[in-house]
């Protein structure tokens, strides 16, 4: 078992998927799986896709590639609107497990202990979806399954109400009669009416407005033998999850792993080239002569994930122009300005009117 997690753990490290906007992808799967919840309610994913102007490619190209998480976020958001459902992540993800009814929940269900199948999930989840954070933590008697997203995704509430679905309805099947089930659910996002219907689906007490997303669990339950357990299909799970993951790889590149590391640390002013080298794990010379042998410069890549980010923020949100520019990097509001001037042809504050929907 052990194996199994420390290969995931690899491949996870090396994830940054290719294609679309940088550091923020998810793997499209996941159209599948939101195509299988769409269609009895009447509608078409691919016609709903069209609709919203993106581009997905064919439906049977869907399984094999990546897609921006930027778009799957827009595109949840748009299905809300269309099914006239504010908690579409929570009833797809009920109804359509996005992974506990596939290969990774099936190697779960047969974990030695519940913490391990969340150890498992963590490991799986960051390498087939960008996380700025995905991780199992254990603090005093409690263990929490923590994620937070890229900065680049703005509007991240049917996302992260996804991700609590999946990690609370878990060991539903088995948490009633083994106590496997959660101790409470926190979630960034805003509180939503009614109260209670979160807790209700999510089968424990919710918290609102916190400051990171987990889903907290009793170390001591957690760590109790299953009932089920098999070490020996757990194994043989994991190792074809570690396939499945090393083939979604080969759709990833470095440029992309670069683009990861320097959207992690967005906000620091002093982000440079030899902070990211040494978080890669190279020396600055041999990381500008990689980014060259794919047509990349380190500068180029800096100032596209903060223009990325700068567009995002200012399209699709109302948090101040002075914030945006410290998100982005900036010591100076001015320094953002002239930036953004050169980025979008006009100031920041007249770029966002511009972008703003025509209401007649």
């Amino acid at each position: 078992m052990l194996q199994g997690l420390q290969e995931l753990s690899r491949i996870e490290s090396t994830a940054g998927c290719g294609g679309g906007s940088a550091g923020a992808r998810i793997h499209g799967g996941v159209l599948l799986a939101l195509d299988a919840y769409v269609r009895p309610l009447g509608f078409d994913l691919n016609d709903l896709v069209n609709e919203l102007g993106l581009s997905f490619g064919a439906p049977s190209q869907w399984q094999q590639q990546f897609i921006s998480l930027i778009d799957f976020s827009q595109l949840l958001d748009f299905i809300s609107r269309r099914l006239h459902d504010p908690y579409v992540g929570l009833h797809w993800c009920t109804r359509s497990p996005v992974f506990r009814g596939r290969l990774i929940g099936l190697a779960a269900r047969y974990a030695q202990t519940p913490l391990d199948s969340l150890q498992l999930i963590a490991h799986f989840m960051s390498a087939a979806l960008d996380l700025k954070q995905c991780e199992v933590q254990v603090e005093g008697r409690e263990v929490s399954f923590v994620w937070s997203f890229s900065p680049l995704v703005v509007r991240p509430e049917h996302l992260s109400d996804c991700v609590a679905t999946e990690i609370a309805n878990c060991f539903r099947s088995e948490g009633a009669r083994s106590g496997f089930g959660p101790l409470r659910v926190e979630v960034c996002r805003a509180r939503p009416e009614p109260r209670g219907y979160y807790a209700n689906v999510l089968g424990a007490p919710v918290q609102f407005g916190t400051r990171g997303n987990r889903v907290v669990f009793d170390l001591e339950v957690v760590s109790r033998p299953r009932a089920g357990a098999d070490a020996l299909l757990f194994d043989a799970l994991t190792e074809l999850v570690v396939r499945r993951l090393a083939d979604m790889q080969q759709h990833k590149d470095f440029v992309t792993q670069v683009c990861d590391v320097i959207l992690a640390q967005i906000e620091n002013v002093d982000l440079n080239l030899e902070w990211v080298a040494r978080e890669i794990g190279m020396s600055p010379r041999v990381l500008q002569r990689r980014l060259a042998e794919n047509g990349a410069t380190f500068q180029g890549l800096y100032d596209r994930m903060r223009r990325e980010l700068a567009s995002e923020l200012l399209r699709n949100t109302e948090v101040p122009i002075s914030e945006i520019s410290y998100r982005v990097g900036f010591s100076a509001v001015g320094n953002f300005t002239r930036a953004a001037k050169r980025w979008f042809g006009q100031s920041p504050k007249r770029w966002r009117q511009a972008q703003a929907p025509v209401t007649h």
